[in-house]
């Protein structure tokens, strides 16, 4: 019974000690820009559109992805907006842009 018993606390032990890693890792990568679900918002002002890539970019520098079903059409360069976008990596996609008050 003593192998068995033994067996048992050292697989528990590296059971747990995986899952640990495991959390760890998951929260350096998050940590690290590298995948996000979050909305994110940010409010700025538009230096360019181009509607022929679905891009805005806001004079502060950050380029934006734009999604199908955002109107772009009623945006003009030197508007003030506040834009709610998903980073997964280095690439943002704004899923809403609206006038900022």
């Amino acid at each position: 019974m003593g192998g068995v018993a033994a067996w048992r606390i050292t697989t528990r032990k590296t059971l747990s000690a995986l899952a640990v890693l495991a959390a760890l890792g998951a929260t350096s990568a998050m940590a690290a820009g590298w995948t996000s679900n979050m909305s994110n918002k940010t409010t700025g002002t538009i230096q360019s559109i181009d509607h022929a890539k679905d891009q805005l970019t806001l004079k502060n520098g950050m380029t934006f992805d734009v999604a199908k079903g955002v109107n772009m059409a009623a945006m003009n360069k030197g508007e003030k907006v506040t834009v709610t976008y998903t980073q997964a990596g280095k690439a943002m996609d704004a899923t809403q842009i609206k006038p900022a008050p």
